[in-house]
C-alpha cells in the first residue's frame, strides 16, 4: 500500500509568502529523499499556496530539506516541524511536515555625535539620507549629551538586496561652519566651528588740505655793483657841489 507526504511552506518575520515575487519563489528549493534512492527536487514556485503533496511513496524514512532559501537583504532561519526534517511514513499513511523560514532584515544603528569648536549652540537638526533620499530628522541638544542614534535601519534594500548607503545632513547654523566625518561604526561626527566676526573697518579720516603759505614779498634792494646806481650817485654829488658853489659865490657879491 502506497503512502503520501504533504509539505507545507511557512514564512514568518519581516516577510510573508505574499511578499515573494516569482524569482524569489524559484530561488527557494526543496529536496526530499527516501527509500530506494528516492529523490524529489522542487521549488516554492511549484507549490500551491505554499503546499505540495507527494504521492505514491513507499513506506519508510524520508528527509525533507530546504537547500536554498536565502532572500537578498534578509537573514534566514529554517525550522522543521520534525527533528532535522526527518519522518517515517507508514504504509497507506499521509504524513505531513512544515518547513518554516523566519526572515529578518539585517538592521544597523547609526550613531551621531555633535562637537563644537567654540561656543555651542542650543540645538541642531540632523536628517538621515538613504540612497540619496531624505528619511527622518532628529534634534540633538545639550540635554542629550550632544548624541543621538538612528535605530533599526535596514542594511540592505528589500528590492534588489544592495547595501543601502546612508548619509546625514545638518540644518545650517548661522555663524558656524560644518564638517561631517564618518566613523568606523557606521556613525557620524558633526563638527560646528564658530566663524570669527570681522571687526568693522574704521572710516579713514580725510586730512584737510594744508594752508598754502603766503607768497613771499620780494624787495629789490639796490645792488652796489650796479652801474646805473653809480651814475645816479655821481650826479647827486655833482649837483650838491654845484649848489654849494653857487651859494658861496652869491654871498661874496653881496659884500
Amino acid at each position: 500500500m502506497m503512502s503520501s507526504l504533504q509539505i507545507t511552506k511557512s514564512i514568518e518575520g519581516d516577510l510573508s509568502l505574499n511578499d515573494l515575487n516569482a524569482e524569489q519563489r524559484k530561488s527557494i528549493v526543496f529536496e526530499v529523499s527516501g527509500p530506494d534512492q528516492y529523490l524529489k527536487v522542487f521549488t516554492l514556485a511549484e507549490m500551491q499556496d505554499g503546499k505540495l503533496t507527494l504521492s505514491d511513496l513507499k513506506p519508510g524514512m524520508y528527509v525533507v530539506k530546504e537547500t536554498s532559501g536565502n532572500i537578498p537583504a534578509y537573514q534566514n532561519n529554517v525550522l522543521y516541524s520534525t527533528a532535522g526534517g526527518k519522518l517515517e511514513i507508514q504504509a497507506g499513511e499521509t504524513a505531513a511536515i512544515t518547513v518554516t523560514n523566519q526572515y529578518a532584515r539585517e538592521k544597523i544603528d547609526i550613531p551621531v555625535t555633535k562637537k563644537w569648536g567654540g561656543k555651542s549652540g542650543k540645538a541642531v537638526k540632523i536628517t538621515l539620507i538613504a540612497d540619496g533620499k531624505d528619511q527622518n530628522t532628529i534634534t540633538i541638544t545639550e540635554k542629550d549629551g550632544w548624541k543621538s542614534i538612528f535605530k533599526d535601519l535596514p542594511k540592505f534594500d528589500a528590492e534588489d538586496g544592495h547595501e543601502i548607503r546612508y548619509d546625514i545632513r545638518e540644518e545650517p547654523l548661522k555663524g558656524y561652519t560644518t564638517v561631517i566625518n564618518k566613523t568606523a561604526d557606521n556613525g557620524f561626527v558633526v563638527i560646528n566651528t564658530v566663524v570669527p566676526v570681522k571687526p568693522d573697518k574704521p572710516n579713514t579720516p580725510i586730512d584737510p588740505e594744508p594752508d598754502k603759505p603766503d607768497e613771499p614779498v620780494t624787495i629789490n634792494l639796490p645792488k652796489t655793483g650796479d652801474n646805473s646806481n653809480v651814475v645816479f650817485y655821481a650826479m647827486m654829488a655833482l649837483i650838491s657841489v654845484s649848489v654849494v658853489t653857487w651859494s658861496i659865490t652869491r654871498r661874496q657879491k653881496k659884500r
